[in-house]
């Protein structure tokens, strides 16, 4: 499949009323594109004015992404409860993978702007708001299979990535990591629509003179999935950038899934979601499979050497695999349910 180009990037936003004649003959339009592996990513600047963002997808599988992407947003951008949480949809074609959104203004990363736990604290309300206000958004977007991390290990792998054989040669628990994984399959309960892919850099602050402004970007894995998988996925974040370049990689998770980070989180998320025993316990599960994705991941970017931090996510991943009711228990003892 092809992209539109930039006369027809203009013609779609004409056609779709995002822009006017007026704009084309009176002030300075300009697009400025940045294209990627699976997306391309066009600023729209109208005089001085940046104002929009359209993202493409290049091929057909950034396609199925882009049109879970752009379903996540019909349901967020509908509901009031939850419309401040993503940039707002501006336009879209979902059959040919085309969306359009509002351009965050002087927007960063939120733990660039905020300690971990103040970032943690109010992410985990947005979070909570999510969850608690889509649970009936089955019919809406439709739920995806479980992450392919869970299955790597299996006889019958969704996806086997290039790196495993490597990363599985740093560690003699593979035993312990297939167990932890296959657990964490069968524990999958989808519930509401989760984002799928939370990480920090996808948790944006966007601010003027007058407020700053949360948002979520980056929504292809988007899913009526399980919520514990969203919570899991910023507890292992948070674990991950406590002990990253610290000479030990073999400290105990359950130490670390201690810190004021993961608590405050836990708090806030808890103040708009309920969370019990058996939650906490898929959250065990799915941060050891989160930090073992990670780990795979940042061996495919950064190689097996000291700075990818592969040693330390391995480390961790299995520690939390070899008793995940001990590693549920150590989240919730300043958390009290």
């Amino acid at each position: 499949m092809s992209f539109l180009n930039s006369t027809e990037l203009v013609q779609f936003l004409l056609a779709r009323q995002v822009i006017t004649n007026w704009d084309l003959v009176n002030t300075s339009l300009r697009l400025l594109k940045d294209v990627r592996d699976r997306f391309v990513l066009s600023s729209v600047t109208i005089g001085e004015q940046p104002l929009y963002m359209i993202k493409q997808a290049r091929n057909l599988d950034a396609l199925g992404g882009l049109q879970q992407e752009i379903g996540a947003y019909r349901i967020i951008c509908n509901n009031t409860e939850l419309d401040s949480i993503v940039p707002a949809l501006i336009a879209e074609d979902s059959k040919h993978g085309i969306m359009v959104m509002k351009l965050l203004a002087n927007a960063a990363p939120l733990i660039s702007h905020l300690s971990q736990e103040n970032a943690a604290d109010r992410l985990g309300v947005e979070i909570g708001r999510l969850h608690a206000n889509t649970q009936q958004s089955i019919n809406e977007i439709g739920s995806l299979d479980t992450p392919w991390i869970f299955s790597c290990l299996s006889r019958y792998p969704k996806w086997r990535p290039p790196e495993l054989d490597t990363i599985l040669e740093h560690t003699n628990h593979t035993d312990i990591l297939a167990d932890g994984l296959m657990q964490g399959f069968h524990a999958w309960h989808p519930s509401a629509l989760i984002h799928g892919d939370l990480k920090w850099e996808h948790c944006l602050l966007s601010s003027n003179q007058n407020y700053s402004q949360l948002n979520l970007i980056d929504w292809e894995l988007a899913s009526f999935g399980d919520p514990a998988w969203d919570v899991a996925s910023i507890i292992s974040d948070i674990m991950f950038s406590t002990q990253y370049g610290h000479e030990d990689a073999t400290i105990s998770a359950h130490k670390i899934a201690q810190v004021g980070g993961a608590e405050k989180f836990l708090q806030s998320y808890s103040q708009e979601q309920p969370i019990n025993s058996e939650i906490l316990r898929r959250v065990a599960l799915f941060s050891g499979a989160r930090l073992f994705q990670t780990c795979l991941e940042s061996a495919s970017a950064y190689g097996v050497g000291k700075e990818s931090g592969v040693d330390t996510l391995l480390a961790m991943a299995v520690d939390v695999f070899r008793d995940p009711n001990r590693f549920s228990a150590e989240l919730s003892r300043r958390f009290m349910l």
